[in-house]
């Protein structure tokens, strides 16, 4: 009996850790028998409705993340050893006292427990009457000889909350808290006059200005209202916070969505202002305005992040040559011009980031003299050339996109990029044969190569040199690769993600035996002639097949296809009876074969399949 519900409790464990992988798909209902923490990767599952954590040996507070499950209409976490308070203004409310009873821990409506601090039974707090909050504070205790009087003859602290020595509020940090409404103009917060630093990230204050108050916060270091669903002009009294150093105000950029404006004061203005700035953070708000030399007057910036921001014009080569800089984002500003600078010699950039710009010419050889940069993203601009040797300097480089392109040539040295994680270099117009260079890049993790102009013949087996690989894309070349030699089977290869290699004259299938973790395997628009061996049944884990447009005639039996949820074998010489497709697939093609059978009595009219034009 015990070993039955230690294989169960395993298997339920497997089947949550499939689901956390959300890329995929989504679940109604959930229950897992497990011990040790709420797994926090739960609030992934955005369309969960069902949620059984009961009698397991769960410890520590419930967190947060459940409150993003809005579709949850059953929860039950009873019988645990959770502690701490219940959350409050979400769908965890709304639950009765069945769902918590059996943690002596926990405590707060709809249990009957309050919560206790050094002895004493507290009522529910909020930091002040003029904050719309969904929530009530955490009263995680830090310490009872600093932190916040609270009216109760105790000076406390708790949890996001940091104080001096001298029980001074130095720091809130209220990222992810459900307070929704905006904040009163007159409200105690602002008389909070030895606070440096405020977070307010992530909550929901509908679309309301940022309220002039904050400039009475002349200690203020750190502001961060990223994700917070401010909007309008940013207030002049801003302007005043002249010790600010990190100023992070940005969103996920969507049209039609209120964001902040920079009109009066303008951009110009702030930076003018707020010298002491080193982080500015402004990404996804409607700025609309020219990126000026202004920025390279900062003389303490490190980190420039500006994209999604509406901003046009040419940006001039003086800002890439601040030597303090460090990272530098203007992606996604579509009207945005420039030319790359010849970079100083020992530069501090570590990131830079100009994708979906319009910046065009060459990249220069002086790129080498940034010797810890770490990530490069050049993708959708309009460069040209030669990518130059000099890159092989860069030895901690860990991420390199130069995709969407018009680049000619590239070629690694040997011990050049030992660091180098991803490599995107796909539809950059690259031309003649792949360089054997390619794979000496032993780190290498993801390599993406498709939609290129390269040629020649490349050998299969090279991929075996690249055991850290696992992701490969080589499709749409005029490359021939050759999978004959017997050393091209995938069994020595890494373990692979995802292999694409559609239209590369394969003549067979390179058979994956031993490769576990596949997901995708794209072999479309080859030479590939004769049978499919069974072998996909070994790969539990594939859930996209496709090798349309080949000269496929047959496929082995049985036909088992354990985790697939697209096939598609379309435009073959396939025949005979059609091949029963797993009970979770989602799209099927098996159009332009010769099948001569029906798969209406076999699929019953239950099963979730897209099926594009079986019988063409």
């Amino acid at each position: 009996m015990a070993n039955e519900e230690e294989a169960s409790s395993k298997l339920n464990h497997l089947r949550f850790e499939f689901l956390s992988l959300n890329h995929f798909y989504y679940q109604d209902v959930v229950t897992v028998r497990n011990k040790g923490q709420v797994p926090l990767t739960l609030g992934n599952l955005k369309q969960l409705e069902s949620l059984d954590l009961s009698l397991n040996k769960l410890i520590g507070e419930i967190p947060p993340q459940l409150a993003s499950l809005t579709f949850l209409s059953v929860l039950n976490l009873s019988f645990n050893q959770l502690e701490g308070m219940i959350l409050r203004g979400n769908q965890i409310q709304t639950f009765t006292e069945a769902s918590f009873q059996g943690n002596k821990g926990l405590c707060r409506p709809p249990l009957n427990a309050n919560c206790i601090v050094e002895g004493l039974s507290l009522p529910t707090f909020e930091i002040n009457k003029h904050l719309n909050y969904g929530f009530e504070i955490d009263w995680d205790i830090i310490s009872t000889e600093i932190g916040f009087v609270v009216g109760l003859g105790i000076i406390i602290c708790w949890k996001g909350v940091t104080c001096d020595k001298a029980g001074h509020l130095t720091g809130l940090d209220l990222n992810r808290k459900s307070i929704s409404g905006g904040i009163n103009h007159s409200s105690i917060l602002f008389s909070l006059q030895f606070l440096q630093n405020l977070n307010w990230a992530h909550n929901n204050f509908t679309f309301t200005q940022i309220p002039p108050g904050f400039s009475k916060l002349t200690r203020l270091t750190y502001l961060n209202l990223s994700n917070a669903n401010v909007a309008g002009q940013i207030p002049i009294e801003l302007l005043y916070m002249t010790n600010l150093v990190t100023l992070d105000s940005s969103t996920h950029y969507f049209s039609r969505v209120p964001s902040l404006k920079l009109e009066n004061p303008n951009l110009l203005t702030l930076v003018q202002n707020l010298t002491g700035l080193k982080q500015l953070i402004l990404a996804g708000n409607n700025l609309s305005a020219l990126v000026l030399e202004i920025f390279a007057d900062l003389p303490n910036l490190r980190s420039l992040h500006l994209y999604f921001s509406s901003l046009y014009g040419k940006v001039l080569e003086k800002i890439f040559q601040v030597s303090t800089l460090e990272a530098l984002d203007l992606s996604e500003n579509s009207y945005l011009l420039g030319l790359l600078p010849q970079f100083p010699s020992n530069g501090s950039l570590h990131t830079l980031v100009l994708s979906n710009t319009n910046f065009s010419g060459t990249l220069p050889d002086s790129v080498g003299n940034l010797r810890v940069l770490s990530r490069i993203e050049l993708s959708r601009c309009n460069f040209s050339g030669l990518i130059p040797n000099s890159i092989a300097n860069l030895t901690q480089l860990l991420y390199l996109d130069l995709s969407y392109n018009n680049f000619t040539a590239i070629e690694f040295s040997k011990e050049s990029l030992p660091s180098l994680d991803t490599l995107d270099l796909s539809r950059s117009k690259l031309q003649g044969s792949i360089h054997s260079s390619f794979f000496e890049l032993r780190s290498l993790n993801v390599l993406m190569l498709s939609f290129n102009n390269f040629s020649g013949t490349m050998q299969l087996e090279m991929i075996q040199r690249l055991q850290n690989l696992t992701e490969l894309e080589l499709s749409y070349n005029s490359l021939l690769i050759d999978a004959s030699d017997s050393k091209a089977s995938l069994s020595s290869f890494p373990q692979l993600d995802k292999l694409k290699m559609a239209s590369c004259k394969l003549q067979r299938i390179p058979e994956p035996r031993n490769q576990s973790r596949m997901i995708i395997l794209e072999l479309s628009a080859n030479q590939i002639l004769g049978r499919i061996t069974n072998w996909i049944c070994k790969i539990g884990s594939l859930m996209q097949l496709n090798v349309s447009h080949n000269l496929i005639v047959d496929m082995e039996k049985p036909y088992k296809f354990p985790s697939l949820f697209v096939l598609d074998v379309h435009s073959n010489q396939l025949h005979g009876e059609i091949p029963i497709p797993p009970e979770f697939v989602t799209y099927v093609d098996y159009s332009s074969n010769h099948f001569n059978s029906s798969i209406l009595a076999k699929t019953g009219t239950s099963l979730p399949l897209l099926i594009s034009s079986l019988f063409k």
